[in-house]
């Protein structure tokens, strides 16, 4: 069969995709306004490098139910101001059988994601989120970035009332883009970017299982994926993230490739009604080769400037990648979605 593939003028990231923003209703505000709640929990995944935990809090205020937040160093604590903030809880993934549970998972020891767990914690921070959530019988969460702006009563529990019809409720980040360093550059350089929904704030039916975020960049949208194919998933509006460089640091270009290539990959190919095709070697070929384009287009357009660096960095990690590895890391994670969905039911 002959694969029908996207030109070299359509790129492979998600934000480029404004067909698949449509598969997402905008209509949670038209759902059960007569019976409005509001969330069971908030999760909070944060680490101590600034004081964006105190601003997100301060937003909180209003809010009577409990605040998880999930700190990642022992210290990271000292720096929560609890003032006007009630029912302030922490969390640390102590579980050792989850701990080893997750690790074990095919996609936490791929080729191209193992090395991660050494300094990355969110995808077990938020999976964690999940599993507490249902031991504790939480049914309307929200997963919640300590970088959010824009929250307010009625907006959150709109959403969470949402969850009465949907799996997922969320927003897009629209301001300051929620984008990786290559859509950055495409961005700056004039391509129009949309914005889609994220795991930095999302309304989960803890229940449910189904998905799980896996150990790699991009995990939301791989944890998203199986609930937009299912079309359950709503959003509203959009919420703000706060403003950062996202050029600072050549290692995030590095740590974002891979799942640039595989998650982008699969949502194109949802996008052009050829999933069926992930599967196949030749597809993932011309999916990676598209990318390094990309990236030389950009090398090349930049040329000489303060982000050749990063570029640089993005281009190198994106030639490691070859096409086996994206077809590995699929079908390791579609057997590690039933493994999740088992243990979430033992759990």
């Amino acid at each position: 069969m002959t694969v029908v593939l996207p030109n070299k003028q359509e790129s492979h990231s998600i934000h480029n995709l404004q067909v698949l923003v449509d598969l997402i209703p905008n209509n949670c505000a038209h759902r059960n306004i007569n019976n409005i709640t509001s969330p069971d929990a908030i999760f909070v995944p944060f680490r101590a490098t600034t004081e964006n935990i105190n601003f997100l809090l301060q937003q909180l205020e209003w809010y009577e139910g409990p605040i998880y937040l999930m700190p990642s160093g022992y210290n990271d604590m000292e720096i929560v101001n609890h003032v006007g903030v009630q029912n302030i809880r922490e969390l640390r993934f102590v579980q050792q059988d989850f701990i080893d549970f997750f690790y074990s998972l095919s996609t936490s020891t791929h080729r191209q994601t193992q090395h991660l767990k050494s300094t990355w914690d969110l995808p077990v921070k938020r999976n964690y989120a999940l599993c507490f959530a249902r031991m504790k019988g939480y049914k309307r969460t929200l997963l919640v970035d300590d970088d959010i702006q824009g929250l307010n009563q009625t907006f959150l529990n709109t959403l969470a009332t949402s969850l009465s019809d949907y799996s997922l409720s969320g927003c897009f980040v629209d301001e300051f883009p929620d984008l990786s360093i290559l859509d950055h550059l495409e961005r700056i350089a004039g391509k129009r970017k949309y914005p889609f929904l994220s795991g930095s704030f999302l309304f989960i039916k803890p229940f449910e299982g189904n998905s799980f975020f896996p150990m790699i960049y991009n995990e939301d949208w791989l944890f998203m994926l199986p609930y937009i194919m299912e079309n359950s998933v709503c959003s509203l509006g959009s919420v703000k993230q706060l403003a950062s460089d996202p050029f600072s640091d050549p290692r995030k270009a590095t740590f974002q490739e891979f799942g640039d290539v595989v998650v982008g990959g699969l949502y194109e190919l949802m996008r052009l009604n050829q999933y069926e095709h992930r599967y196949k070697l030749e597809v993932w070929k011309h999916i990676v080769q598209e990318r390094r384009s990309t990236w030389i287009s950009m090398k090349a357009f930049y040329r000489g400037s303060k982000y050749q660096r990063v570029i640089d960095a993005g281009l190198k990690s994106n030639k490691t990648i070859t096409e086996k590895d994206c077809l590995e890391f699929v079908e390791s994670w579609e057997y590690d979605l039933s493994q999740w969905r088992k243990f979430a039911k033992e759990n």
